[in-house]
């Protein structure tokens, strides 16, 4: 099949999507109040467990072949350029995640001041399943079936402590409150995070020049140039395009992304029926996640021209990943290796 100029992907509505998506959840709360002296407390304790099995197929329709293409002759005699066609083969993940959380918390009250300080603890856990995927139906030799064994035990496995702790003071008789809190957040995990680990991150492709001989606009098997090799791979080993192993690789110490947040605030009782109040707040990021490329050699592939890597833009595809970062840094688990060429 070939795309249609001027069209996107989102409006030709050529790519099947089926989506599996389970969830259940599990929560128990308990409070209680008491007094020690002057001191007036609430505690709250809870815990939790939320469980999500998230499968996704991709796929594109009959022989799973899609055309690019060439740029239209300006004058009839001159030479055909040749189009693109990207040989195709489903992505099929499925992939399980735990979460489970507890947390405690304690309500001081001691005359015009009010605190709050608590705690909440996430256990997660992230894996892909078994899957299979049948081969190119155009180019079985090409992009054969596979049978992916799953991960063994949960390669994504999470701790995070995240403390929270605020405070009240009430002035003027309560009329003026001056308040300041500090909180932490951890990204929850969910099933992008497991699918990029996966053998199936998306719909394998191989690239290859397409000439239209006879013009109808589609794309025949015997029209795609393979002799010459492919273009470029989009989530495959070319060396061994069979392979269970997935493509991506994942950091040992990867961590979740976490907020800091802090807030200061006055709230004023101006009349009984006007309330006005002014805050800040200030949050940080850190360990945001990113994915530089990992090097391999291109067995076959014709190599478009370099570009230095500090020069990319982010930029994310199933097998190629690419982050504009300094040289020799470290971020969330992953040391990026000094500036080096790599693939548009």
């Amino acid at each position: 099949m070939a795309r249609i100029p001027g069209v996107s992907d989102a409006e030709a509505s050529f790519l099947t999507r089926r989506v599996r998506d389970d969830k259940h959840q599990v929560g128990l709360n308990a409070s209680t109040f008491f007094d020690t002296g002057v001191l007036h407390h609430e505690v709250k304790v809870g815990l939790g467990y939320w469980h999500v099995r998230f499968d996704m197929i991709r796929e594109y329709p009959g022989d799973q072949m899609v055309g690019f293409a060439p740029p239209p002759r300006l004058f009839p005699d001159d030479p055909l350029e040749p189009g693109e066609v990207a040989i195709t083969r489903r992505q099929n993940s499925k992939s399980l995640v735990n979460l489970y959380d507890v947390f405690a918390g304690d309500t001081v009250q001691v005359g015009k001041l009010t605190v709050n300080v608590g705690a909440r603890f996430d256990y997660q856990q992230g894996k892909n399943l078994p899957s299979s995927v049948a081969a190119s139906p155009a180019f079985p030799d090409l992009l054969p079936a596979i049978q992916y064994p799953g991960d063994s035990g949960f390669p994504l496995t999470w701790r995070s402590l995240q403390p929270r702790v605020s405070a009240t003071y009430a002035l003027d008789e309560g009329r003026t409150l001056l308040r300041a809190s500090y909180s932490r957040f951890t990204d929850q995990m969910d099933s992008t995070t497991a699918f990029a680990i996966s053998r199936f991150p998306g719909v394998t492709s191989l690239h290859y020049e397409w000439i239209d001989a006879n013009g109808d606009g589609r794309v025949q098997s015997i029209e795609v140039d393979t002799r010459k090799g492919f273009l470029y791979p989009d989530g495959i080993d070319t060396a061994n395009p069979g392979s269970v192993v997935p493509v991506n690789q994942l950091a040992k110490d990867l961590k979740p992304p976490t907020t800091d947040e802090f807030i200061v605030g006055i709230e004023r009782q101006i009349s009984a029926r006007l309330t006005a109040s002014l805050a800040y707040t200030h949050r940080t990021r850190r360990l945001i996640e990113f994915a530089p490329l990992v090097a391999r050699t291109l067995a076959g592939s014709r190599v478009p021209p370099f570009v230095p890597f500090a020069l990319l833009p982010a930029v994310a595809s199933s097998d190629w990943l690419f982050v504009s970062v300094p040289p020799m840094t470290r971020a969330n688990g992953i040391r990026t290796p000094p500036p080096a060429p790599m693939l548009l």
